[in-house]
């Protein structure tokens, strides 16, 4: 999000104008107006805050999950692992 503001940002400026993001901007606020006062927000940002929970179980596997996969890039970046990569279990 950061990114795409500032890319617009520089996009403005080099243009020398602000006028054709008036619009989008107008949009963005409206919907962040709505989600707010609908309270639309709340489980969303409750299911955010449970994501970064130490305790939660199901954190530590998705975290053990990106470790694995980084690992598994950094062992064989070009083809990748492969179907035949893993032992039957």
């Amino acid at each position: 999000m950061a990114t795409a503001s500032i890319a617009l940002g520089i996009w403005a400026a080099r243009h020398r104008s602000w006028k054709p993001l008036l619009v989008p901007a107008a949009v963005v606020l409206l919907a962040a107006v709505i989600l707010i006062g609908s309270g639309t927000l709340d489980p969303l940002s409750r299911h955010a805050q449970s994501v970064m929970d130490p305790e939660n179980v199901s954190n530590l596997e998705r975290l053990n999950r990106w470790i694995a996969a980084a690992e598994m890039t950094k062992d064989r970046p070009v083809l990748g692992v492969g179907l035949g990569g893993y032992a039957a279990s």
